[in-house]
């Protein structure tokens, strides 16, 4: 159920205007005039840009001073996403690619020999052990 603040009934309103603000669920001057300036071009679209100038002159007339002072601070900025000084360079693992790439090839090759891979096991495991130790280096 929408709120049904009371400071709307002291202000020179319409009835329509009233259900329309009483929509927002603002409790207070201070509140509504706060979603007013949130929302931008976006409240002037909903109630009408001559009533919505009409009214922030008759909220503004509403608040104290520190509430005043509390709307001018600016809003603090958030980043949307993760801070990088520079782009990440590429850097190449400290291995000859090439090499690495023969001998995946041929433990492929002896592993396809069904025939012959137990009398290749021995022979698989050392380029296997080989291939470990770029990435040990």
């Amino acid at each position: 159920m929408p709120a049904n603040p009371r400071f709307l009934d002291d202000l020179p309103l319409s009835s329509d205007q009233r259900a329309k603000l009483r929509s927002l669920g603002a409790e207070s001057p201070f509140a509504l005039l706060g979603t007013i300036m949130a929302s931008g071009k976006a409240f002037a679209d909903f109630f009408g840009e001559p009533a919505t100038k009409s009214l922030i002159a008759q909220l503004n007339s509403r608040l104290t001073s520190d509430q005043k002072a509390a709307l001018e601070t600016p809003v603090p900025q958030f980043s949307m996403g993760a801070v990088i000084d520079q782009p990440a360079r590429y850097q190449p693992p400290p291995m000859d690619l090439d090499r690495r790439e023969a001998l995946l090839q041929k433990i492929e090759r002896l592993r396809s020999d069904k025939d012959g891979q137990r009398r290749h096991q021995s022979e698989i495991e050392h380029l296997e052990r080989e291939i470990a130790s770029f990435y040990n280096s």
